[in-house]
């Protein structure tokens, strides 16, 4: 989605719109300040709708202009868009819709995993003792105890986990690339399913490395195929997604 008019979110959940940029998208011929003075006619409270805040501009001569503007809820942002009523107001207002929905989307995600360790105490180290537990079984043995580890997972985590039933790769399908538990044995990162699932979600890969916390550079090397993650960075991933631990080993 492009951003056709920059929005802030908040550490409270809240996003916050410029009333100058708004003012701005608008193509309002009437001054911001007259412009601002009517629209808060209409019902808007300072503190609750907007907040006066300053801001900068460069002049001319190599200075700063100081500039009056205000923070708008997101709310108040969208019912100033349909007051306009013309087709950048409309614009504007689905703009905003949209924006809500992805940031509503994208908390989700991020309680998801959040409400999953608070009642479980399952951590990120659990997971990865998980995988190290599964890629240190014999091979003839990796199933058996691949079902076990998921089942007790299943057991102490609240929401149904499926262990997807892969088909063994043939030898010469087997991407060179793989990564390299403590034992030396070496698994396939599936890099396509986790792409899938973001844009699926309209999760954007700086918001998921964020959720995530891991480094935006390690997953785009890794969604990119520069590179391979490790336990770590492929733990935290699953965590985050609330899904099983092994969720993306396999090729893709």
């Amino acid at each position: 989605m492009n951003e056709l008019i920059k929005v802030h979110h908040k550490g409270d959940g809240n996003i916050i719109v410029s009333g100058r940029e708004l003012h701005k998208f608008l193509e309002l011929t009437e001054r911001f300040a007259k412009w601002f003075d009517k629209m808060i006619s209409f019902g808007f409270e300072d503190g609750v709708d907007y907040t006066g805040v300053k801001t900068f501009t460069p002049t001319g001569n190599g200075g700063r202009q100081e500039l009056q503007d205000y923070a708008l809820t997101i709310d108040m942002a969208k019912e100033l868009a349909m007051i306009q009523r013309n087709d950048k107001g409309k614009q504007a207002r689905r703009y905003f819709i949209e924006v809500e929905k992805r940031h509503t989307k994208m908390l989700a995600q991020t309680e998801q995993p959040k409400q999953i360790e608070k009642s479980t105490n399952l951590s990120i180290e659990d997971g990865m003792k998980m995988m190290e537990l599964i890629s240190n079984a014999p091979a003839h043995a990796v199933d058996a105890v691949t079902t076990i580890a998921m089942s007790f997972m299943a057991e102490i985590i609240p929401t149904p986990i499926v262990v997807p039933k892969e088909t063994p790769e043939p030898i010469e399908q087997i991407p060179k690339k793989r990564a390299a538990s403590p034992a030396g044995r070496t698994i396939p990162f599936n890099a396509k399913k986790l792409l899938n699932h973001l844009a699926k979600n309209g999760i954007s890969h700086g918001d998921f490395a964020q959720m995530s916390g891991t480094s935006r550079s390690v997953l785009s090397n890794s969604l990119t195929g520069k590179s391979t993650p490790g336990f770590e960075s492929r733990a935290k991933w699953c965590v985050a997604l609330g899904k099983p631990v092994n969720w993306l080993n396999g090729g893709a």
